[in-house]
């Protein structure tokens, strides 16, 4: 598991190096031995580097602070801790207040250069705990001209842990099992922006169809536009066909969150959007609103949005091709291994290489075998990945459902 890490690393497949070196520490905890632990602080060391290339700077602190801990002779690793917060100290000023620093961050939001904010929704990650953080996140998600910043400001948001004001437990339903809605109806009702939304998605977590008629009447007064995303999402799962009218004008949202959580809950509860408004949406300069409608189109068998996959899976841009692909893992259709396979020779990211890469594992039939041998002898960053595909598939054997 440790030097998968290290190959893993060396090719830039961060993501599948940290699993790697977390699976190695896992099992060099139990022997003891100096041997072992050795390993252990080297895995927690080679974290702490993988980590610092994807610019997870206090991540990074912690993990070789860990591997100091299991051996503090690791001159190593003492040497890149020193050097990491003697740069920290220099990024934020005197004393290396971190207030300072994400200071420093949320004024990168405001930058006229799309690259530099894009830079900053990522960086924000290293703060959870900065309650600031949430509201410039929520707001750049929805307003950026940028779609690239807006879908990292949305990846940020997901990564953050919600607040300890809400969450979902035992008080949620009374002696008899039955769901007690006093607790979220009070909360919805409350001027408290930040209850609210903890109590949608805390509702989001565990939902109940008795919450329909509650959120149906919270739409139609809820202004803030992540509250109403997620109150229209919790009612696409807990309604019925008679709630479509209700949110049908909502396709129509300046929020593209707001429009994008829409489309997904008209197609769960009536199983296809209105044709007038699907064309449209198609044609949406939002990821995830077009991703959305493409999977509701495909849904109802309407051609010409095969086509329009490959067209946004080739993109230049990260977010179209990361909705390509959203929409791709979710489709049963022939075309998606060879518009799937295009995306894999051609990604350049090693995070979406690695999502193709376990899409094509799965659906993959030994037709492309031919193309990953090519790719596979060509020493860039997709070779080790190839390896794996080809290995995957093969192993699928003759009988297998793939084939």
């Amino acid at each position: 598991a440790f030097r998968m890490g290290r190959a893993f690393r060396a090719l830039g497949a961060h993501a599948a190096a940290l699993d790697c070196f977390r699976a190695a520490q896992e099992l060099l905890k139990e022997p003891g031995d100096q041997f072992s632990r050795h390993y252990l602080a080297d895995a927690h060391f080679q974290e702490g580097l993988t980590l610092l290339d994807q610019g997870q700077i206090r991540s990074a602190r912690k993990a070789l602070e860990q591997a100091l801990k299991v051996k503090a002779e690791y001159s190593e690793a003492r040497s890149v801790l020193n050097d990491l917060s003697r740069r920290v100290e220099r990024q934020s000023g005197e004393g290396g207040s971190e207030e300072k620093l994400i200071g420093q961050v949320l004024d990168a939001v405001a930058s006229s250069n799309p690259d530099r904010r894009r830079e900053a929704m990522i960086s924000l990650r290293e703060f959870p705990e900065f309650p600031e953080i949430r509201e410039v996140l929520v707001k750049i998600s929805d307003a950026d001209p940028d779609p690239d910043v807006r879908f990292e400001a949305r990846r940020t948001l997901g990564q953050l842990p919600p607040s300890s004001q809400w969450t979902v437990g035992p008080d949620w339903r009374g002696e008899n099992g039955q769901l007690d809605l006093s607790r979220l109806s009070a909360t919805l009702a409350s001027d408290n922006l930040a209850l609210r939304r903890e109590a949608l998605h805390a509702a989001l977590i565990e939902p109940d169809v008795t919450m329909a008629p509650m959120i149906a009447g919270h739409i139609r007064r809820e202004e803030d536009p992540l509250c109403l995303a997620q109150a229209v999402a919790l009612l696409g799962r807990t309604g019925s066909r008679v709630d479509v009218p209700l949110i049908e004008p909502l396709l129509q949202d300046r929020s593209c969150r707001v429009v994008a959580n829409t489309i997904e809950a008209i197609t769960q509860l009536a199983g296809a959007l209105p044709g007038s408004s699907l064309l449209s949406l198609l044609e949406s300069r939002d990821n995830r609103v077009r991703g959305n409608a493409v999977l509701c189109a495909m849904g109802a068998r309407r051609p010409p949005v095969v086509e329009h996959l490959r067209q946004m899976a080739a993109s230049d841009k990260l977010a179209m091709r990361a909705s390509a692909l959203y929409c791709l893992e979710r489709l049963q259709d022939p075309a998606v291994e060879t518009i799937a396979l295009d995306m894999f020779q051609e990604e350049t990211t090693a995070e979406l290489t690695w999502k193709i890469t376990s899409l094509l594992a799965r659906i993959g039939t030994a037709r492309i075998l031919p193309r990953l041998e090519e790719i596979a002898e060509f020493r860039d960053s997709r070779q080790g990945y190839a390896v794996f595909l080809i290995n995957a598939l093969r192993a699928q054997g003759p009988d297998s459902g793939n084939q």
